[in-house]
């Protein structure tokens, strides 16, 4: 009967060094290889040499802010004025507009001020003035009052002279107050609200027929005013800044104008909190606005900072933008990109709503006798918006040629809607915020999309593709440049592994020991009664037999 075959020890043992080798280098080489592909991106900002996105840890508005953008007129939009009143109502969503001179009027002063109530949503202005509204005013004060749950509208320059009249915008309708107290009748004060207390603030403004400012500091809860004037306060300026600044709980004030005739503008920074007045200016960092009246701005949450822009100072004329932080710091934001002209006696407000500050009404300046002066208003309408921004998801390190790869540009900043524009370096080209494209041939092919928002602000993203021909795919890509030099590096070190191991399993066994003889056959009895040999064997004692004759 045959034995099986015996295997040789070597040879397995060789196999299973083989095996182990095999199974290392897979390790090793899936490690950084077999990754999933990474999207690379690039915007118009920030971007490194290699064309990747690098991410700010914390935005600054240095690095977040564009500047100033026309908006494209859509429908009806207000007239031609300076001095109006505008604010944002948190209860409807939109800004709301009233008021002001038509054209040119100074320092609040025209013959009859305007009466119409404008609201500004989505880029759009609507005229929405109720058979029911206040007299036709400018130089007036207006702020959202969320507490009470309306816009409050105070005061200002009408025909008949300067009103302390109470007014409040909700749900399309102006309803005129009766408080029981009110302050005197003002123009060219400032009105916000104050988080903190849930009050309205008013400070300053002009009384009639008065030389210089006034000095007071009034609150406005539940449809009654009260005067919390205290012993330190700010002197008296007339248009002075005046916004939230919720990053630290306060009220900020700046600047403004002592008096119309012998003017002093001044430069003071001052916080308002719990109803107190603090003097900020020394503390408020090593540069500050210059002296100005009738500046512009709002509270940005994205910054977490107020924004101040814009304003003048007798022949000075100012195009800068600010930035107070939540540690009480002014710092001008140098990047920001200006309009033409100026904004003075302009008015703006933060739309919470779209996100952004916006302005209506811009001044062409002019120049007399080397005195800068207002040649003319224009009725447009500016944002200030952030930093447009554009990196591409699904952008892979190399692909096969004729393979379709879906690529979607990813856009931040600056103002919807967005026109994306691909060329794929190939010749070909698309728009769309998502392509498909698939590269008929194999080569290095340069990707760039350009972005251009509503305003026409525009961002850039470029990338290099690397495209494969098919037969080479992924063969061709693993043992290529670097990724050859490492897949063999990393099979021989499997390999040197694999060695030593199976050395070290020789040693603990020892020289193999020889087989074992086979077990020696059992003893058949003979003689008589003993049972026959088997066919073909001869008994095992006794003559053998002889072949038959």
């Amino acid at each position: 009967m045959a034995l099986p075959p015996t295997v040789c020890p070597r040879r397995r043992s060789l196999r299973w060094v083989v095996g182990v080798a095999a199974v290392a280098a897979l390790i090793l080489v899936t490690g950084p290889l077999g990754a999933a592909p990474v999207d690379h991106g690039a915007g118009a900002a920030g971007a490194s040499p290699a064309g990747r996105t690098s991410l700010a840890l914390s935005p600054s508005a240095s690095s977040s802010l564009s500047g100033w953008w026309k908006l494209p007129a859509i429908g009806a939009l207000p007239g031609n004025r300076t001095d109006a009143e505008m604010a944002f109502d948190s209860e409807d969503g939109y800004v709301l507009l009233f008021g002001g001179c038509s054209g040119y009027g100074f320092l609040g002063s025209c013959g009859r001020p305007l009466d119409d109530t404008w609201t500004y949503q989505n880029g759009t202005w609507t005229n929405v003035t109720p058979a029911l509204s206040p007299p036709g005013a400018a130089s007036g004060m207006m702020a959202d009052d969320p507490a009470d749950g309306y816009v409050v509208l105070f005061g200002g320059h009408t025909a008949s002279g300067t009103t302390n009249a109470t007014w409040t915008w909700s749900g399309g309708q102006w309803v005129e107050l009766a408080p029981g107290t009110s302050p005197p009748p003002l123009s060219g004060a400032a009105m916000a609200y104050d988080n903190g207390t849930s009050d309205l603030v008013l400070f300053g403004g002009l009384l009639p027929d008065a030389l210089s400012a006034a000095a007071d500091t009034w609150i406005f809860r539940g449809g009654d005013w009260t005067n919390v004037t205290a012993a330190v306060h700010p002197p008296g300026w007339i248009s002075p800044f005046l916004a939230p600044n919720p990053a630290n709980g306060q009220l900020l004030l700046f600047g403004g104008v002592s008096a119309y005739v012998f003017p002093t503008y001044t430069a003071q920074t001052w916080a308002f909190r719990n109803d107190v007045w603090t003097n900020e200016t020394a503390s408020s960092g090593p540069t500050s606005p210059g002296s100005r009246a009738w500046a512009i701005g709002g509270f940005d949450p994205q910054l977490n900072e107020t924004l101040m822009y814009g304003g003048g100072a007798g022949t000075t004329i100012y195009g800068d933008l600010w930035t107070y932080s939540a540690s009480g710091t002014w710092s001008r934001v140098t990047s920001a990109v200006g309009p033409p002209g100026a904004f003075y006696q302009s008015v703006g407000a933060w739309d919470a709503t779209d996100g952004y500050l916006v302005d209506f009404g811009r001044d062409a300046l002019g120049s007399y006798y080397g005195i800068p002066t207002i040649q003319g208003v224009y009725s447009e309408t500016w944002a200030l918006t952030s930093l447009l921004k554009v990196a591409v998801n699904g952008t892979p390190a190399s692909v096969v040629e004729g393979t379709n790869v879906t690529l979607r540009a990813n856009v931040s900043g600056g103002l919807g809607p967005y026109t994306a524009n691909w060329s794929f370096g190939d010749g070909t080209n698309t728009t769309g915020i998502a392509a498909t494209h698939a590269f008929a041939r194999a080569g290095s092919f340069n990707l760039t999309l350009l972005v251009t928002d509503r305003v026409g602000q525009r961002a850039r993203f470029s990338e290099l593709v690397n495209v494969t021909a098919k037969g080479s795919g992924a063969g061709a890509a693993l043992l290529s440049g670097s990724t050859a030099v490492y897949l063999i590096l990393a099979v021989a070190a499997a390999a040197v592994i694999a060695i030593a191991v199976y050395a070290g399993t020789r040693r603990r066994r020892g020289s193999p020991a020889a087989p074992p003889a086979p077990p020696m056959a059992p003893a058949v009895p003979s003689g008589p009664g003993a049972p026959p040999s088997p066919v073909g064997q001869p008994p095992a004692d006794g003559p053998t037999p002889s072949p038959p004759g």
